[in-house]
């Protein structure tokens, strides 16, 4: 050995022994985080301060494997950690030393490696089964990587060692899953709950795939065992409460919110879902009466004042949500959100020039919503021009907003029907922000007011291209292709994969019943329509329902159809241009 080398070669041993884990030992606390903590610790062990035990029994290595290790310890002191972790990878399986394994663990989490992670922290487990940290490791990147059965295999470990976080968290991943793979998932569950019916972590895990699986009857039985177990767990009493109402017994969800927010007076989730429950109500009366009474006992509790400001609101009662919203204006941590509530009020009443001083003055999280009301207003009295070099002062001062600022002056323009004026500005901001895909998917829809399917299609595309999977994108390019050209089996196409991902949305419904109609399957085209129109009674929907009813030859249904949307939006240009083409008589 070259007598110059000796002195790093005997360097690199106490780096790799400081930063080496003592054989089954595991971890100090026995708990791991799957984040921050390894990460940090990542970031640590990849330096030569490095971290572990430093009584690490070190092994002879052979001299091959020390340079190896010294190079990958000297990239690492100078942040070439991909260079180090290729190396520690390597060395890990020939030598299959702990300490060498776990370092390459870590780096690899560090540096969000989820196959190196996978492939070492799986070695680890391998090497030292009951170390806790791999395991831990080993979940998470597993969870990563979206396989879900291999992570199970290390929480279940975790679990009968008494460490159950991970069996805990598993199945929110899960819900990603096809219905047949959480179904043995919820079997795997099932079983651990029973084989530990003491242990909260398997019980709440077992309840949120019930509930994933809308077997809720089953999930409200295993919350209600799970709240047994846990009785002070605020998110368990939350969970609990969402499953009361999911199962229609709204009365016991409210009660058990509110004995809830008594266990937990400080918790803002609590009572946010404890304000929502309320609201959704139809005894508005009794919520107030609730929040009057929460309010005096807890007069520090902001969510309640708004709450109540909120109600007095939707039962008509502007002068008391006004008194009230005043003071949270003057007296509150969240004046803007109070001003822009007084905003609202102002508008409904047609005190306009009240209204927009109230919106002038929000400054913060609500900003962009008081913006894009106070132009409409601008806008509705003839001040189009003042409004938009207002959104412009508002680019130039907040450059951080400038795309939601693009979208709403765009939007403004689209409202008073300047398409044109619209595109040009929208154009403008992509020139700022080239790949923007909320930008692009404005424009799209400007260029399809100005009849340019082509320009349409190439935005939605450049959208596409980012996000395959973009459910809007998807459904607005199949609708362009289905309403404007001839290619109805591609339109269908991109239709049917965004209501893969948005089952339930009325434009999604109403777009494939369109393009059916376009392809001349009037029965399955008037099927979709119905659905579309009972979940979202919207004009363009009801004239797509009333002309494909109406050239069916059942006209009386396209009549009423037609007429009560008419009278709903009597000045909808889609709805217009359908009775006037199909020329019928609403009369």
């Amino acid at each position: 050995m070259h007598r110059l080398l000796y002195p790093l070669i005997i360097a690199t041993l106490l780096l790799v022994s400081a930063c080496a884990t003592t054989p089954g030992s595991g971890q100090a606390d026995g708990r791991g985080d799957n984040s921050a903590d390894h990460g940090s610790e990542a970031n640590a062990c990849a330096r030569p301060e490095g971290c572990g035990d430093p009584h690490y029994p070190v092994r002879p290595f052979p001299t091959q494997t020390l340079y190896s290790l010294l190079a990958a310890e000297l990239a690492g002191t100078r942040g070439q950690f991909d260079y180090s972790l290729r190396n520690y990878r390597h060395e890990a399986h020939k030598t299959r030393d702990v300490g060498v394994i776990a370092r390459a663990t870590r780096i690899a989490h560090y540096l969000e490696d989820p196959i190196a992670l996978a492939e070492m922290s799986n070695l680890w487990v391998e090497v030292e089964p009951d170390n806790i940290e791999a395991r831990e490791l080993a979940v998470f990147a597993h969870l990563v990587q979206n396989q879900i059965d291999e992570a199970f295999v290390h929480a279940r470990f975790l679990l009968e060692q008494g460490h159950g976080d991970a069996v805990r968290r598993l199945p929110a991943s899960a819900s990603r899953l096809p219905e047949e793979n959480r179904r043995g998932l919820l079997d795997a569950y099932l079983e651990l709950a029973t084989n530990h019916p003491d242990s909260p972590d398997a019980l709440f895990g077992y309840t949120l795939l019930l509930w994933q699986l809308e077997e809720l009857p089953q999930a409200l039985s295993a919350a209600e065992k799970l709240a047994a177990l846990e009785p002070d767990n605020e998110t368990v009493l939350l969970l609990e409460a969402q499953l009361l109402k999911l199962n229609k017994r709204d009365t016991q969800a409210l009660n058990k919110l509110e004995a809830a927010f008594k266990q937990h007076p400080d918790s803002e989730k609590v009572s946010q879902q404890y304000l929502r429950q309320l609201f959704s109500s139809p005894d508005l009366s009794m919520s107030e009466a609730r929040l009057r009474s929460f309010s005096k006992r807890h007069p520090d509790n902001e969510d309640f004042k708004f709450g109540l400001a909120l109600i007095y609101r939707e039962q008509g009662n502007n002068a008391a949500a006004n008194t009230l919203l005043q003071t949270l204006a003057a007296t509150s941590s969240r004046p803007d959100e109070a001003r822009y509530q007084l905003g609202l009020i102002a508008e409904s009443s047609e005190q306009y020039e009240q209204a927009e001083g109230y919106y002038r003055g929000v400054k913060d999280r609500h900003v962009l919503a008081a913006t894009s009301r106070l132009t409409q207003l601008m806008a509705k009295r003839d001040d189009l021009d003042g409004a938009r070099q207002h959104l412009q002062d508002l680019r130039n001062e907040h450059a951080d907003m400038a795309v939601s600022l693009y979208q709403i002056e765009a939007e403004l323009l689209m409202r008073e029907h300047s398409y044109q004026p619209a595109h040009t500005l929208l154009s403008e901001g992509l020139g700022r922000y080239p790949n923007d895909m909320d930008l692009l998917y404005t424009r799209s829809l400007a260029s399809e007011k100005l009849l340019n399917i082509s320009a349409v299609e190439a935005d939605l595309r450049r959208v596409l291209a980012q996000d395959a999977d973009n459910s809007a994108a998807l459904n607005a390019l199949g609708y362009s292709l289905a309403n404007h050209t001839t290619r109805y089996e591609e339109a269908q196409t991109l239709i049917e994969k965004a209501l893969s991902f948005s089952p339930d949305d009325p434009a999604t419904i109403d777009s494939l019943g369109w393009v059916l109609y376009r392809r001349g399957l009037h029965t399955e085209a008037l099927a979709h329509l119905r659905q579309a129109a009972n979940i979202l009674p919207d004009a363009e929907i009801s004239a797509h329902l009333g002309e494909v009813l109406w050239v069916n030859g059942e006209h009386e249904e396209a009549r009423a159809i037609l007429a009560k949307a008419l009278q709903d939006s009597p000045r909808h240009p889609v709805l217009l241009e359908t009775i006037e083409r199909l020329k019928v008589d609403l009369d």
